[in-house]
């Protein structure tokens, strides 16, 4: 992220206290951008993104974790337009979406018609969300909803450090120590 003065002009905007205005200058301008570019980078996605999308599209919700968003939008036509808003939008504070991971993605239940032309599943967060089958609340039997569980990613990864731990050697160990290995590998 290579925006410090768009940044500290929002900093200097919102910050009242002189004491913090020169944390944040020290931070821009030392090695410590590295170690605090997430705090940065959140902050400033907080007013160049979020405030934006809320006052622009006050009818769209989104979701934003870090530099990961999801905006769930109404209808195909509007999904296109609210992504090249945004792409703009980013780019006039010099910022650019990721061309490899931004997507628009179809979420069918069954109350939407089968669609061919978009994606259908995409992961965020170490989950994935797609169409699957659900239990019925209403009456028996089941119908197809839109839901999330682990993706294959972070499932792979999980069981990869559980190798790695070698449980199985260890058949002496009480709940206790298991929390605790856990706890630390965390």
């Amino acid at each position: 992220m290579d925006n410090r003065n768009e940044l500290y002009s929002q900093l200097k905007q919102r910050t009242a206290n002189s004491t913090y205005k020169k944390l944040a200058v020290h931070w821009l301008n030392e090695a410590l951008c590295f170690v605090s570019s997430p705090l940065l980078a959140n902050l400033f996605l907080h007013y160049v993104l979020d405030k934006w999308l809320v006052q622009n599209f006050p009818t769209v919700s989104f979701v934003r974790y870090a530099d990961d968003v999801v905006v769930h939008c109404k209808s195909e036509q509007q999904s296109h337009y609210v992504l090249e808003c945004i792409k703009r939008r980013l780019q006039e504070c010099k910022l650019r979406l990721s061309e490899e991971t931004t997507k628009i993605s179809y979420c069918q239940d069954y109350r939407r018609e089968k669609r061919k032309d978009y994606p259908k599943k995409f992961d965020f967060l170490g989950h994935s969300f797609k169409p699957m089958s659900k239990e019925s609340k209403r009456e028996s039997g089941r119908f197809l909803g839109f839901g999330c569980e682990m993706s294959m990613k972070a499932r792979t990864r999980i069981i990869e450090e559980w190798k790695q731990m070698n449980f199985q050697r260890e058949s002496t160990l009480t709940l206790q120590n298991l929390a605790d290995m856990l706890n630390k590998k965390s």
